[in-house]
């Protein structure tokens, strides 16, 4: 029930919200929905990310990395720091549900904390990369950015959440159970076929090669599993695009322009708590050329509201279905995630 609640939360309600406040738009104002070229790129690169993610996660390479630092006397510390690396490459919300589970199977007092952790870690990891989740990938191609722009602007942030978390991680000490070997195992065949498709998205996303060969990414996937390729998250896609046309459609009706870089800032971090950090940063870049205060807001705003981010619902969600301890674990998240919001913020 929390599973499909928060799902419908995420997809099907903004997508019902957002459609209907554009066909009141259209309506009101006589406007003709429209996309730009450089949304529906960005369409087209959220729907191959979605395929390369899906070959990586069949592999079950991540989850079998997972559990071989769970076995370390140094497991939380090393728990956290590879989900923010795995975010940086293939998402926050990839990382926590290949680290999350792995975590969630350790007999330890330190379960709660490092589960809350590894959320902050993989918000901090996805946020220092221009894949690390659909904001970022937004930002980066709405703005058309280079990846040096993007990392110098985006880098003070990591480094100091960053070592603030890891300095956290590292009090943590105890002892686990041992997780059963033939219990976890990878694919080498889908891991390899996965890496090659990573390679080919990067240099579509970075301008190397042209749009059109990110059809090859979906060759992987569909010769391995073909109901894999018709499963993926479509609606998400559709959930986008009518972000995209709304926040369209809202630029023609309100002739306004944010030129105060405090002012996005604030405005995009507060938007983020209440609707999450994607649809905030589609909505806000309209209003604004200033992408740094943007692209910081929507990131710190992916901590303290459990709205915030997809990662922080997808990690609440796994940690619900699977303990008994709900009170005290959303205590200890709230209290983190806003600890590090302010931290963000200052």
């Amino acid at each position: 029930m929390l599973s499909f609640l928060f799902r419908f939360l995420l997809e099907e309600l903004f997508f019902l919200i957002f459609l209907i406040g554009s066909i009141i738009l259209i309506l009101l104002f006589g406007l003709k929905p429209y996309l730009s070229p450089q949304e529906v790129k960005v369409l087209f690169l959220l729907l191959a990310l979605l395929a390369v993610l899906k070959t990586f996660e069949l592999s079950e390479f991540p989850r079998y990395a997972a559990y071989f630092l769970e076995r370390s006397k140094k497991a939380p510390f090393l728990l956290v720091a590879y989900t923010a690396i795995l975010a940086a490459f293939v998402t926050n919300d990839v990382a926590l549900l290949s680290v999350v589970p792995i975590t969630l199977a350790i007999k330890a007092y330190w379960v709660p904390l490092v589960v809350v952790l590894e959320t902050l870690a993989a918000n901090i990891g996805s946020a220092l990369s221009p894949i690390g989740n659909p904001q970022n990938i937004y930002i980066f191609h709405h703005y058309q950015l280079s990846f040096w722009e993007f990392e110098r602007a985006i880098f003070p942030f990591g480094l100091f959440l960053g070592t603030l978390l890891l300095v956290l991680s590292l009090l943590v000490k105890g002892k686990t159970t041992a997780y059963p070997k033939e219990e976890v195992s990878f694919n080498p065949k889908l891991l390899v076929l996965g890496f090659f498709s990573f390679i080919l998205y990067l240099a579509v996303f970075f301008g190397l090669l042209p749009l059109p060969c990110l059809v090859f990414v979906f060759l992987p996937l569909s010769v391995a599993r073909l109901k894999a390729l018709f499963g993926l998250d479509y609606m998400l896609i559709a959930t986008f695009g009518v972000f995209f046309i709304f926040a369209n459609l809202l630029e023609e009706v309100l002739h306004f322009r944010l030129t105060d870089g405090g002012r996005v800032f604030w405005f995009s971090l507060l938007l983020s708590q209440i609707i999450s950090n994607v649809p905030a940063a589609v909505l806000v870049s309209k209003f604004t050329h200033l992408w740094k205060p943007l692209l910081w807001g929507v990131n710190v705003g992916g901590f303290g509201s459990p709205i915030g981010s997809l990662a922080n619902l997808i990690a609440i969600r796994l940690y619900l279905k699977q303990s008994e301890e709900k009170a005290k674990f959303l205590a200890l998240f709230s209290v983190l995630n806003f600890l590090f919001l302010l931290e963000g913020i200052f």
